[in-house]
């Protein structure tokens, strides 16, 4: 049975993601009213995707977003918001920080869906990247944020720089390298 995780501090959203999305996908909901309470839960416990509210009580979306990756947590995130900062939600959507994004309110249909295509795609990468013998993306992913965030302590604006500019093309490049190898180039190369 998946485990998702919501993080939110609309105990009324709380309530009723825990009785009607069991309801509607075949998962065990755990909810967090804070950023913290998630991430105390998220370092505990195994969870296969987390909702999380754009505005929590004791940090933005993107502080927690930066404080998970720097944990070394990763696991799909779907986005739930109401708020109309369209370029700051976009910026976490464009840069491979959440992997969906819901306008509030929203059907729970909706986001039983969302969650299904969310979990599928990150199946279907663990998939192509099994093929690529001893490979492990979440460590590598785990290492490269790391450096990522090695390079976001430095305060030369230089180094901002390519971290915005760079490291998001950089994983990228990464991940589309391992979908080709995943996708049969490596069993060619063994056989040789």
């Amino acid at each position: 049975m998946l485990r998702t995780l919501v993080i939110d501090d609309n105990e009324s959203l709380q309530v009723f993601l825990l009785r009607s999305l069991p309801k509607e996908l075949e998962t065990e909901v755990v909810c967090a009213n804070d950023g913290d309470s998630a991430l105390r839960l998220l370092s505990l416990g195994s969870f296969d995707v987390a909702v999380l509210d754009w505005s929590l009580p004791d940090m933005s979306a993107s502080v927690f977003l930066e404080r998970l990756r720097s944990r070394g947590i990763c696991i799909p995130v779907v986005l739930m918001t109401g708020t109309d900062e369209a370029q700051a939600v976009e910026s976490l959507l464009r840069d491979g920080l959440v992997d969906a994004l819901l306008m509030k309110p929203c059907q729970v249909s909706v986001l039983a869906g969302t969650l299904k295509r969310v979990l599928s795609r990150e199946r279907e990468e663990a998939v192509s990247v099994s093929r690529v013998r001893g490979f492990d993306r979440h460590k590598a992913s785990n290492h490269l944020m790391a450096v990522a965030a090695g390079l976001r302590a430095f305060e030369a604006a230089e180094a901002r720089r390519c971290v915005e500019e760079y490291i998001p093309t950089l994983l990228r490049l990464v991940f589309a390298t391992v979908d080709e190898l995943g996708s049969g180039r490596s069993e060619d190369n063994e056989g040789s």
